[in-house]
């Protein structure tokens, strides 16, 4: 009997220390879980649809990049090799239209004029020396226009860059994220452990309790018994 009701204390206490370890196991599992329920949580969902729309992002800047580069390398090319005159003509700026037209009208006039006068004549040289402005003012302009593409790829760069760093955040949350969930499994798989350790030590007990009540006397003492 004594042996059955030191057996029984023991596993009464198992029982218990069993009890308190699954109560921990499942407020971690819980614990977990909120966090995870958290606003600044995202879901793997919304991340890959994030990155989706990051790297299409990333791709239109990069082509962006890419066409303002072949446009700032032709009209570089073309002063260089042919004027500024031959690279506004590639140019569709309402400001260069309008130069180029004025000038193309005096260059008429001053052809028509050539014939009939001189070029000293006072009205070819006024003309003359309105093209002359002109034609500055062309030069002036597609030096704006090259260092307005030169700012455009700049800018182009600039964000291209950040939409990386913004993709590397991204995969860097999805790799948290799934070290999050191998976390979560782990504390689930020991919280069904300490689930199963728990209910096995609970019917040890059952039945260690059943036994001892089945050795306990059932006889009681009426009467002390007489010294003889």
């Amino acid at each position: 009997r004594r042996v059955a009701e030191s057996a029984t204390q023991w596993l009464a206490d198992q029982v218990t220390a069993r009890r308190d370890e699954l109560a921990l196991a499942e407020t971690a599992v819980e614990t977990f879980k909120r966090a995870q329920l958290d606003p600044a949580f995202a879901s793997d969902a919304l991340l890959d649809q994030q990155l989706a729309a990051l790297n299409d992002q990333r791709v239109q800047t990069k082509a962006a990049r890419a066409t303002e580069m072949a446009r700032l390398e032709q009209v570089v090319r073309l002063t260089e090799e042919q004027g500024a005159l031959a690279a506004a003509q590639t140019q569709q700026s309402s400001l260069i239209l309008a130069l180029r037209s004025r000038h193309a009208e005096l260059h008429q006039t001053d052809v028509r004029l050539s014939e009939p006068r001189a070029s000293s004549h006072p009205e070819r040289e006024s003309i003359a020396k309105e093209i002359s402005q002109l034609e500055a003012s062309i030069r002036d302009e597609v030096r704006n226009v090259i260092q307005t593409y030169r700012n455009e790829i700049a800018v182009l760069k600039i964000r291209e860059t950040t939409l990386q760093d913004d993709v590397l955040r991204i995969q860097e949350q999805l790799s948290d994220n799934a070290a999050a969930s191998l976390s979560l499994r782990q504390l689930e798989r020991e919280a069904d452990a300490a689930r199963e350790t728990y209910e096995e030590m609970l019917g040890r007990l059952g039945e260690t309790r059943a036994q001892a009540e089945i050795q306990r006397a059932e006889a009681r003492m009426v009467n002390q018994a007489q010294i003889p």
